[in-house]
């Protein structure tokens, strides 16, 4: 599927599984900042949860970007995707984002690109702000969690926590748990 507007960008959560390709950059419109939630499953953090919830599909930001937005959180992972599962990718994307959950959230992970990552994210340079409340536990540019394969991507931004003792912060990734890799960052 072809991505021409937020609204294209949006429809994803429709179909988590499917190939999309980024065929413009996508940016806010004047002054106005544009907010949406988090692309994938809305769960709040006492649901179970399950990777089949997440993006499983393709990604292709085609040398593209997705500027001057504000994500809102949509459960527990927070992200331009809630989460990458093994057989999502997401690849050759330029973002920037400010990502600020607010305490009235379930929001415990916030990440640039995902809140949770097992599949493969490639080429991408991120940029995130991010204020996080105490109840976050992972933030990172990229991804909070990793558990999948980062290569080739490069993170920037700040990222303020209220919590220093026990918000895991990174500038790829907050954490990086067994099988995650880090190639060429």
């Amino acid at each position: 599927y072809e991505i021409h507007s937020l609204e294209d960008l949006l429809n994803i959560q429709y179909d988590l599984t499917a190939c999309y390709i980024l065929k413009n950059t996508i940016s806010e419109f004047g002054n106005e900042v544009k907010e949406f939630e988090s692309i994938g499953q809305t769960l709040s953090s006492t649901q179970d949860w399950s990777l089949e919830k997440s993006f499983r599909g393709t990604f292709d930001g085609n040398g593209n970007g997705i500027y001057g937005f504000t994500i809102l959180p949509n459960g527990a992972y927070c992200g331009l995707f809630t989460s990458i599962g093994k057989e999502g990718v997401v690849k050759n994307l330029n973002m920037s984002a400010s990502m600020n959950p607010s305490e009235s959230t379930d929001c415990t992970l916030v990440g640039g690109i995902a809140g949770y990552n097992e599949g493969t994210i490639s080429n991408c340079i991120v940029k995130v702000t991010s204020k996080t409340p105490t109840f976050v536990t992972a933030a990172g540019s990229i991804v909070a969690v990793n558990a999948g394969q980062i290569q080739d991507c490069q993170g920037e931004g700040e990222i303020t926590t209220n919590n220093n003792q026990n918000t895991e912060v990174g500038g790829i990734a907050g954490i990086n748990r067994e099988g995650g890799t880090f190639d060429h960052c």
